[in-house]
């Protein structure tokens, strides 16, 4: 802390005096150090823009990093192209030609965005697919994030897609498609292949599965690159699992790290797939005490203690428990404990966790609703059953967050 204070510090001493003091020269490294110190801090930021040329680029680089853009602030942007480079994160909400009063902010929005040539994150937020057909992108994006976007078919998506070729992690959420869908057959597959690193997809609408568009003959996306792969099931879905397996079976040998939601588990087939999780080196899991999650705490634990266990090259494990302290009254009336305050459940898990060999398990308690003073019982019974893993010497940590 007294480090950071001294380079803040110094900092506003350079603000204040580099107007004054011409003979003031700091190497520019240092200079650029100490306003990304101020990063987050606006007002400073401005101040140092107004200063002088040595502070100027670096403080625009942070006020203008972000640009947000809805109908009603696209024909409010000021004419500014040479702040437009900056602008490295772009989200685009709402737009589209749903209107006269949106024509203006479509014929605003292609303008600025084709000045963008520094740009490496794009969110999509409901936005029409004729718009994004009609703006010049970037060859710098390798971020998209997608939601809420409805196109006529598979191909009229591939299309679109084309045109981040250098794209290397792609969100898809809420998509799907409105028209009959091609099969693919007798189709010339896509030439050059975007090599995906993260994937983060979410099984929102079944007449269009995820994993079909990305199998599809014509689909521009490789994963024989992919690392990270990142899933959160609808909680409907009673087919989540079979899903998810169907995820993984057309992922590559790179996939070292997998983050899976809670899916649901009541009320489906008991005769459960296995997950083969084995390659994976870092695993996120996330558990819930609704009805329709119980099972998932044993259901993992079935998955860990697995004949291939011995396999596994697991070293990092995350488990995310969603609380919901709503009942909690009830419950303690009847005599009654909380779901994840059963020490068993939790002595099983260690026991099997205990084989693996990994280096940290992490659990995060997540306090979704109720009070927060039952966070303790739950805490406690999960830190002593966990203690196992301790006496092996594997990092556990439990932390609360209210």
């Amino acid at each position: 802390m007294s480090s950071l204070m001294s380079r803040l510090t110094l900092g506003f001493a350079v603000c204040s005096k580099s107007a004054q003091n011409a003979d003031l020269h700091l190497p520019q490294e240092l200079l650029d150090l100490i306003v990304d110190e101020l990063h987050a801090d606006v007002r400073s930021l401005r101040a140092c823009a107004l200063t002088g040329r040595p502070l100027l680029h670096r403080a625009r680089a942070h006020l203008f990093r972000e640009l947000v853009l809805t109908p009603v602030s696209a024909q409010r942007a000021s004419p500014s192209p040479h702040l437009y480079p900056y602008v490295q994160r772009l989200r685009l909400i709402g737009l589209g030609n749903r209107g006269p009063d949106q024509w203006s902010a479509q014929s605003r929005t292609l303008d600025i965005v084709s000045q963008m040539t520094n740009v490496r994150e794009v969110s999509v937020i409901n936005v029409e697919l004729t718009l994004l057909y009609d703006l010049h992108w970037a060859s710098t994006i390798d971020t998209l994030f997608l939601n809420i976007l409805r196109v006529e078919s598979r191909t009229v998506f591939f299309d679109l897609m084309k045109q981040f070729p250098n794209l290397r992690h792609f969100s898809f959420y809420q998509f799907h498609t409105l028209g009959e869908e091609d099969s693919g057959d007798g189709m010339e597959p896509a030439k050059e292949k975007i090599r995906l690193k993260m994937l983060e997809v979410c099984f929102t609408y079944s007449r269009s599965d995820v994993v079909d568009i990305l199998i599809h003959p014509r689909s521009p996306f490789s994963l024989e690159d992919l690392a990270t792969l990142i899933i959160k099931p609808k909680a409907s879905d009673v087919d989540a699992l079979s899903r998810i397996r169907d995820m993984l079976a057309v992922t590559g040998e790179a996939l070292t790290t997998l983050d899976i939601g809670p899916f649901r588990m009541h009320s489906v087939n008991e005769d459960l797939p296995i997950l083969d999780l084995t390659r994976l080196r870092i695993l996120h899991i996330a558990i819930s005490d609704r009805v329709i999650h119980q099972a998932l705490l044993t259901w993992w634990t079935s998955v860990f203690a697995s004949p291939r266990r011995e396999k596994w090259a697991l070293e990092d494990l995350t488990i995310t428990v969603l609380l919901h302290f709503y009942d909690w009254d009830s419950l303690t009336a009847h005599g009654s404990s909380h779901f994840f305050s059963a020490r068993q459940k939790w002595d099983e898990l260690a026991k099997v966790l205990c084989q693996l060999a990994m280096r940290k398990v992490y659990v995060k308690l997540e306090l979704r609703e109720g009070p927060e003073r039952f966070l303790n019982e739950v805490k406690d019974v999960v830190d002593s059953a966990f203690g196992v893993l301790r006496v092996q010497g594997v990092e556990v940590v439990v932390e609360k967050q209210g």
